[in-house]
């Protein structure tokens, strides 16, 4: 006897023809097939090996595209496509409404059950017939054709036989091709969602399809959490891991966008180029848009008037809307659903004008025609020049040069409310500090500046506090808050000479720093900006081993 699911595999091999070229060419295929049978002393004991050398590996597709797929010809037509003989059964079932199971033969299963919705009793032979045949080795096909006929009693033996033996199942070929709905079936059983494979086999699951599946496979990592969560009686906390990306600039004639990536330990994780561009020049600027963990994160880079938007996850980058206003060394940040351009200068000039995107609209699809707009103006003695903007509640904090009455330079705090459209001055810094970069942890802002500098501002009551300078100078470094501690990534050399790439450590409790390990970069950072990741993935972003 031989496996209909065996005979199954071959069916959704053959991919771009026609339901008539797929019927007519079914026995041929099957003929090419060799089954091996030991025949049985008793029910248990009956074992069915199937192999095939039709088809290259590669040649197979994903099932669901056959077995989830709807078939538009009349259901008349496709018996009158059958060949002979089952044509001459069919009709006689139709006509008679009795059915011999013993006269349905397993290699035509699939053909049965094409037709099966126009004979309930047609329907129940070849239900019947699939579940003598049933093992553990073809049960996932065995879902497969269970959802798509709706083949009840064959379901319930299928996602019993896959949730026992799901150790042995999940790694198989056969498990990538599983459509989204036999997923979410499995994934309603404590066997499965308790496995310690599960997000091995669900992360297994996307890489088949990762634009395709990313939505589902999302939903299925939530819902699998809840279930896995020690507290059931309460809503189960969202958590999430914190890769922290510097973004940096090689020195090659067409500029390449190269991205250093650590992990909330600490640790580097990942460097590699991102893609080349000849309109993305140093310095850029850089700001990820991304609410939380379930949200797919949006690193946008400006420079000029250019701005592309490179996705980490599915490492794809497409030119976004340009600025209005050609800005050098501006500032890029994210506040809600909105992302801002500040600063920066043009012909020696400095561009006053602050310009608003609407990212919402920018998380499908770019072609939707929003772009940037105007909404205000930085006042005349602001001079933004790759300042630190960070987000806090419903405000953008700025770290800016000011000018005043006598043309003095000095460093101050200024707040910009996108609501009220206004500038405000916070307060002046106690010292003179350039080329700063800062990072916001809790409601503190901590500030680095080029001179060696290391301050505290507090949001809340708009103070200063002097920390323990900087272990090294340096001005092109960038910054990240993990737990509780800074860490300063980059060089230690000043202008262009970068000497030393190296991360520092900085203790918030103890107010000292720990001098990290020579790091394999030596590339001037231009920014920097944290993507979240649910915790219970492996994915790395901006990384391509997957």
């Amino acid at each position: 006897m031989k496996s209909a699911f065996c005979d199954a595999g071959l069916c959704v091999s053959i991919l771009g023809k026609s339901l008539e070229a797929l019927l007519a060419e079914h026995v041929n295929v099957v003929s090419n097939a060799c089954y091996i049978y030991k025949p049985p002393s008793t029910y248990k004991e009956r074992i069915v090996f199937f192999t095939t050398n039709c088809f290259h590996h590669k040649e197979r597709r994903n099932m669901s595209e056959i077995i989830h797929g709807e078939m538009n010809c009349d259901r008349c037509e496709m018996v009158h496509c059958f060949p002979e003989p089952i044509r001459k059964q069919v009709v006689e079932i139709l006509k008679t409404g009795q059915v011999s199971k013993e006269l349905l033969r397993n290699e035509d299963i699939l053909l049965y059950l094409e037709v099966s919705c126009m004979s309930r009793a047609l329907k129940m032979a070849c239900e019947e017939k699939l579940l003598e045949s049933i093992e553990v080795t073809s049960s996932l096909d065995a879902l497969q054709i269970a959802e798509k006929y709706e083949l009840s009693l064959l379901k319930r033996e299928a996602i019993e036989l896959i949730t026992e033996h799901f150790q042995n199942l999940w790694d198989k070929d056969a498990f990538l091709y599983l459509h989204e709905h036999s997923l979410e079936s499995l994934c309603q059983f404590e066997n499965v969602v308790k496995h310690e494979d599960i997000f091995r086999a669900l992360e297994k699951w996307l890489d088949w399809n990762r634009e395709g599946r990313m939505t589902i496979y999302c939903k299925l990592l939530n819902a699998v959490q809840k279930q896995r969560s020690p507290r059931k009686d309460s809503v189960t906390e969202k958590t999430y891991q914190v890769y922290h990306a510097m973004i940096m600039s090689s020195a090659k004639p067409k500029s390449s966008i190269v991205a250093a990536v650590f992990n909330c330990d600490g640790d580097l994780v990942c460097l590699r180029d991102l893609f080349k561009s000849n309109d993305i020049k140093d310095k850029f600027s850089v700001a990820c848009a991304q609410r939380d963990e379930t949200e797919a994160p949006y690193v946008y880079i400006a420079s000029g008037k250019h701005v592309v938007r490179y996705d980490p996850v599915l490492l794809k980058y497409e030119n976004c809307h340009t600025l209005n206003y050609q800005r050098s060394d501006c500032s890029l940040v994210v506040l809600g659903d909105f992302i801002y351009a500040l600063g920066g200068h043009h012909n020696g000039n400095n561009v006053l004008e602050i310009e608003e995107l609407d990212t919402k609209h920018h998380r499908n699809k770019l072609s939707v025609k929003k772009s940037w707009k105007t909404i205000a103006q930085l006042p005349d003695n602001v001079k933004l020049s790759f300042a630190p903007c960070t987000a806090y509640n419903d405000k953008i904090y700025i770290v800016a040069e000011l000018l005043n009455d006598k043309n003095q330079e000095s460093t101050g705090v200024l707040t910009f409310d996108p609501n009220e459209k206004s500038v405000e001055f916070v307060a002046d810094f106690p010292k003179k500090c350039s080329d700063c970069r800062a990072v916001l942890h809790n409601s503190k802002l901590f500030i680095a500046s080029s001179e060696g500098y290391f301050l505290q501002f507090d949001i809340e009551t708009n103070l200063f506090a002097f920390c323990t300078d900087l272990p090294t100078k340096g001005n092109h470094f960038g910054m990240y808050a993990a737990r509780n501690k800074i860490y300063v990534v980059g060089s230690s050399a000043s202008d262009n000479d970068i000497d030393r790439f190296e991360k520092a450590e900085y203790d918030i409790q103890t107010n000292s720093w720990k001098r990290g390990r020579e790091l394999p970069c030596n590339l001037p950072i231009y920014g920097s900006c944290d993507i979240k990741v649910p915790s219970y993935t492996r994915l790395i972003p901006f990384n391509d081993s997957r």
